[in-house]
């Protein structure tokens, strides 16, 4: 009998496998569900891609409420946990953690022509690079606010991802996350960096 069991979980996992990688290869989109940034490596599950694994695996996101910090410096972080929960038993079937922080650099930081560095920097001490109408320089980001309700959408979509590698046997089609460093890639040297937009709706976060 215990063989017999075996056997049958064996079946079962490779059914599971078989099942998921029909799905990765007829139901996901290059770009969209996932990215891929160097040839040989595992595709990166993106957040749209992560929600459609939760559908095929019959499974709802619930988030737990965000752990902010504002710091005395004006920064601001946010930590999410979200629980994949069986739409059948209401057993929750995997969890994700992630955070993000205007601290990242993206945030953080701007990069701008010569004529709007602000006066009481000095250009000689900043980062620089060669843009398409000139030199460009970083600055720190005189409006971190304005980057608070995107930092925690950010957190909340890699709390999502993180939650769906753990779901079986995504991990060994998927990596982590790097949507973000794939939209980097591609943006020209003479667009100032934006965070990307998100279309989670978690809990706004307010100062």
């Amino acid at each position: 009998r215990r063989v017999l069991f075996r056997s049958a979980m064996v079946a079962q996992e490779i059914e599971l496998r078989a099942i998921i990688v029909d799905y990765y290869r007829s139901q996901m989109v290059s770009s969209k569900h996932y990215y891929t940034l160097q040839a040989g490596q595992k595709p990166a599950l993106s957040k749209e891609g992560a929600l459609n694994l939760c559908s095929l695996f019959k499974v709802r996101v619930s988030a737990q409420s965000p752990c902010e910090q504002f710091h005395a410096d004006g920064h601001y972080s946010v930590r999410y946990r979200v629980h994949l929960v069986s739409m059948r038993s209401g057993e929750v079937i995997a969890d994700g953690d992630a955070s993000c922080s205007t601290r990242e650099s993206k945030y953080a930081y701007r990069w701008v022509k010569a004529t709007d560095v602000p006066p009481f920097l000095d250009t000689a001490s900043l980062a620089s690079r060669k843009g398409r109408y000139g030199m460009q320089y970083r600055i720190p980001t005189p409006d971190l606010a304005d980057h608070f309700n995107t930092v925690l959408k950010m957190a909340y979509k890699r709390a999502i991802v993180a939650a769906a590698l753990c779901l079986p046997l995504v991990s060994e089609l998927f990596t982590q996350d790097i949507e973000e460093a794939h939209l980097a890639a591609h943006i020209s040297p003479d667009a100032a960096p934006s965070a990307t937009p998100d279309q989670a709706t978690p809990q706004r976060a307010t100062s």
